[in-house]
Formats: C-alpha cells, sequence, structure tokens
C-alpha cells in the first residue's frame, strides 16, 4: 500500500499548516464510509476528506464535488451536534502510524468550553472514524461500530471505553540511529526489504523496496547510509509527491527510484498529489457504495 506512515506524516503536516485554528463549517456523510469536513482558515474554506473505504483509506484536502443524500446519517448528524462551528487546536500523528488525532474545541448546549477528539484510523478494513469525550477515554459514537463478537479486544460502539488498536511492537524509523536500523536486520536471512517492513513502523513495501534499491545490494554501511537518506528526508520534510505510471499507478512522497519511468507527475502538495490519484477511482468506488447504502435502506424500510 502507498499510503504508508511515511505518506500520512507528510500530509497531517499539511494539515496542521492549513486547518490549524480553522472552524469546521460544514459536514457531510456522502456514503457510509466517507466524511467531509469544511474548514473556514485564513478567509478560505478547505474541504477535508476522510475516508475509511477497505481498499483505499486515506484523508486528504479534496477540491472534488460530492453527492450528499437528502437525510444525513446518523453518525453525521452526531458530528454536527459536537464539532459544528469547533475550533481546530491540533492534529496528531501517533509515531508513524496510520492514525491521526483530531482536537477540536466547543461549547456544549449550556455554552461551556469542551474539548472533543475525533480518531481516523486508517487501517485497511479495519479503518474507522471515532469521535471521544474531552478525556479521550469514552466513545460517543463511531462512523463504524465493531460489537465484541466481532472484535474481542477492542469494541467499539457509543459508551464503551476506548483502547487504541492493539501494538505491533515495531520500532519508530525517525527514533533510531543507523546502527540501529542495521541490528534489526539479519543479513544472512536475506528478504531483506521483508525483514524492514516487518520491524519498522510506518514503511511499507514499496518504501523498503526503494531502500534496499539504494543500497544496491551491497554492505551494511550501504544499507545504514540508504536507510538515512529516506530518514532525514521525513526528518526534514524533503518531500516530492509522485505518481508514476508504469504497469500500475503509484505514488508516493519518497522518490521511487527502482521504477524505471519518465511517466510520472510531481505534485506540489501531498494533498494534491492524493486527491488526484484517488478521484477517478474512488467516484467509482462512490457509486457503487451509495447504491449499496440505497439497498440496505430500502430493505430496511421494507
Amino acid at each position: 500500500m502507498s499510503f504508508d506512515g511515511v505518506v500520512t506524516k507528510a500530509v497531517t503536516e499539511e494539515l496542521q499548516d492549513q486547518l490549524t485554528n480553522g472552524r469546521i463549517v460544514k459536514i457531510y456523510q456522502p456514503t457510509s464510509t466517507e466524511i467531509l469536513l469544511t474548514f473556514r482558515n485564513k478567509r478560505k474554506n478547505h474541504v477535508l476528506l476522510i475516508s475509511i473505504h477497505p481498499t483505499c483509506s486515506r484523508l486528504h484536502l479534496t477540491e472534488h464535488e460530492f453527492t450528499n443524500p437528502k437525510e444525513p446519517p446518523m453518525f453525521c448528524m452526531v458530528l454536527r451536534k459536537h464539532l459544528t462551528s469547533s475550533t481546530l487546536e491540533q492534529i496528531e500523528q501517533n509515531e508513524l502510524e496510520r492514525m491521526i488525532t483530531f482536537k477540536l474545541k466547543a461549547r456544549d448546549e449550556i455554552g461551556d468550553l469542551s474539548y472533543k477528539y475525533l480518531m481516523v484510523e486508517l487501517m485497511g478494513k479495519h479503518s474507522n472514524v471515532i469521535l471521544l469525550d474531552e478525556d479521550q477515554n469514552k466513545v460517543i459514537d463511531s462512523l463504524k461500530h465493531v460489537p465484541s463478537f466481532q472484535n474481542r479486544h477492542r469494541t467499539i460502539l457509543p459508551g464503551s471505553e476506548y483502547k487504541l488498536p492493539p501494538a505491533q511492537h515495531k520500532e519508530n524509523p525517525l527514533s533510531i540511529d543507523g546502527d540501529r536500523f542495521i541490528k534489526k536486520i539479519d543479513f544472512n536471512s536475506g528478504k531483506i526489504d521483508r525483514q524492514i517492513v516487518q520491524a519498522f513502523t510506518g514503511i511499507s513495501p514499496l518504501l523498503s523496496k526503494e531502500i534496499v534499491h539504494r543500497a544496491y545490494l551491497g554492505s551494511e554501511e550501504a544499507y545504514k547510509q540508504a536507510f538515512l537518506q529516506v530518514q532525514n528526508m521525513m526528518k526534514q520534510k524533503q518531500y516530492t509527491p509522485t505518481i508514476y505510471f508504469d504497469q500500475k499507478e503509484i505514488f508516493h512522497v519518497v522518490p521511487i527510484t527502482f521504477i524505471k519511468t519518465e511517466n510520472k507527475q510531481i505534485f506540489d502538495t501531498t494533498n494534491e498529489m492524493l486527491d488526484h490519484f484517488y478521484s477517478d477511482k474512488a467516484e467509482r468506488d462512490r457509486v457503487k457504495q451509495q447504491t449499496k447504502d440505497l439497498q440496505r435502506f430500502l430493505k430496511n424500510e421494507l
């Protein structure tokens, strides 16, 4: 998956710049897997798309138009109740995981200031958007409900205790040095790209192959330097958001040099790249999802 923890870091940092201190003015839910939040900041509207679609979960700013249902779904109404006119104080990524926390300040029913937290968990078929109370320990509601019989380790229902997803016990590649990186690799076992994915948070198979390619199957020092190159790009925010049109379209914010094609498109921002990449595919998925939602609604009505 191209949308790994590094891409999540890049898009989150852009959202921090563009949305922090902004106010939520509109909330829509086009389908059962998508949320649209319109922020007003610096005299400009910014529309944030959050998708928990099982094959293309993501979040990014979007310029595209959406068709919204005449009657807002329940979760949309809950978000409107708690978050309309709220101010975004902070956006944080959980280490290098595909988990983002939005800290929002609003006034409650009697006019007192309170905080709400919107948790965006981008984990493939386990993706979710969860609204938490001020203490971050109770679920107010979620886009997808997960009862205990579906997941005995983690129930996500209104009123349930919020727990983070189970830890994977991987190391954060931003928090280590080159020597520590080398110690995590068994060079006698082969399949070094797989070892990198299994050992470090946020690194996708695509990016791990890029690190191996940059080492040119060289010495341990070569692998160390290849890792440090990528780590420095992340730390210095030296991203090059690019879509590569090879046998299939892929994207990343770190230059993928092992793809030998001149057919690529570089973008000014990660948000623009993601909005462009997913636009056509997402529209097809959206039509399918809206059809499923309508069929489910009609079945319940009958």
